[in-house]
C-alpha cells in the first residue's frame, strides 16, 4: 500500500487595507494554510478574523491551530480557523481574473458613492449600500439620489444592527419600497428584526443575528434572505445553507474583507448554493503590495487537517 505524503505550510500575510469604517486601520492581516500532497493536491485556506465582528483574534486562531497540530484540544475552534481548514482541504482554483463582482458595495460620502456607481463597468441591476453610519436623514437622501439616477436599480441596504426598533420602523416607513430588495440586519436584536418583518412591508435579511444563538429557526421563514459570512460562521455555514434550502429561503454569500484567496472560496460556495449575486465586491479596499512570511511548515504521512471539522 502506497501512502501519500503531505505538507502543511502556514504563512502570515499583511496587506494594505482601506477600512471603510475606521480610518485608523491601515492593514488586513491573516494566515494562509497551504496543504500539498505528492499526488499534486493543492489547497489553500485563509484565516482572517475581522476585528470588531469576529469573536476571536488572529493570535487566538494561531494558538488554536498550534494546539490542534500538537494533538491537543480540538473543541471550540474559532470560526475563522474552522472555515480556513475547510477551504484548505478543497482543491484550489482561481476564478477568472476578468470576473467582476455581481454588484457594487457602496459606502462613504455621497459624491464618492455616485461616482463609484457611474464608473461601474457593467449594467447595474443591484447595489448594496451601507447605512446607519450617519444620520437617518442623510441615509434617506442618498437612497433617493440613487433611485432617481437609477430607477431600475434594486438596493440592498445594510445597517449592521445599528438602529434601535423605533429608528428602524421610521426608516422603513420612508423607504421607496419598490426599489428595496431587502434591509439587512436593521437592529442588533433578533426579536426587533422579527417585529419589523411583521409591521412593515420592507423585506428584512439577517446577518449578525446568525452569528449568535439568539435566532429562532422556526421563525426564520419571516425573513427574505440569510446573509452567510463563512469566516464568521465557521461550521455553521453549511447548516444554515441547508436550513435555508429546507425552508425555501434565499441565501447571499458575503465577504468579510478577505483577500483574493478567501474570495475565491466564497465564489465557489456561492456557485454551490445557487447564489448568482454574492457580495464579494470588497477586494477594491485592499491594495498591493502584500507581505507574506512563512511561519510554519511540516511534512506528514497523512493529511493533518482531515476529519478535524467533523470531530469538533
Amino acid at each position: 500500500m502506497i501512502h501519500q505524503h503531505w505538507q502543511l505550510s502556514v504563512s502570515l500575510y499583511r496587506q494594505p487595507w482601506k477600512c471603510p469604517w475606521n480610518d485608523k486601520v491601515s492593514h488586513r492581516t491573516g494566515l494562509y494554510l497551504e496543504l500539498r500532497s505528492d499526488s499534486d493536491f493543492y489547497g489553500i485556506g485563509e484565516v482572517s478574523p475581522l476585528t470588531g465582528f469576529s469573536q476571536e483574534s488572529l493570535s487566538e486562531c494561531w494558538l488554536s491551530l498550534k494546539n490542534l497540530l500538537q494533538y491537543k484540544n480540538k473543541r471550540s475552534l474559532p470560526a475563522s480557523l474552522v472555515w480556513g481548514i475547510i477551504c484548505a482541504q478543497q482543491p484550489y482554483s482561481k476564478f477568472p481574473p476578468s470576473n467582476i463582482p455581481a454588484y457594487p458595495l457602496l459606502h462613504g460620502k455621497h459624491e464618492q458613492i455616485l461616482e463609484y456607481l457611474q464608473n461601474w463597468p457593467l449594467e447595474i441591476k443591484i447595489a448594496k449600500l451601507k447605512v446607519a453610519r450617519t444620520t437617518i436623514a442623510q441615509d434617506l437622501q442618498i437612497i433617493q439620489k440613487i433611485c432617481h439616477r437609477y430607477p431600475e436599480l434594486s438596493l440592498r441596504l445594510d445597517a449592521n444592527g445599528q438602529w434601535d426598533l423605533s429608528q428602524a420602523l421610521l426608516v422603513c416607513k420612508r423607504l421607496p419600497a419598490e426599489h428595496i430588495e431587502y434591509l439587512e440586519q436593521p437592529c442588533s436584536s433578533y426579536q426587533d428584526c422579527l417585529t419589523i418583518t411583521q409591521q412593515t412591508d420592507i423585506p428584512i435579511a439577517l446577518d449578525e443575528s446568525l452569528q449568535t444563538s439568539s435566532y429562532d429557526e422556526h421563525s426564520l421563514y419571516y425573513f427574505r434572505q440569510l446573509i452567510i459570512k463563512p469566516p464568521l460562521l465557521g461550521k455553521q455555514t453549511y447548516r444554515l445553507c441547508h436550513l435555508a434550502k429546507k425552508q425555501n429561503m434565499k441565501v447571499s454569500i458575503s465577504s468579510s474583507y478577505e483577500t483574493e484567496v478567501g474570495l475565491n472560496h466564497l465564489q465557489k460556495l456561492a456557485d454551490d448554493v445557487n447564489d448568482p449575486t454574492p457580495g464579494i465586491d470588497t477586494i477594491n479596499t485592499l491594495s498591493q503590495p502584500q507581505q507574506k512570511r512563512l511561519i510554519f511548515t511540516k511534512e506528514y504521512r497523512y493529511n493533518p487537517l482531515k476529519n478535524i471539522v467533523e470531530t469538533i
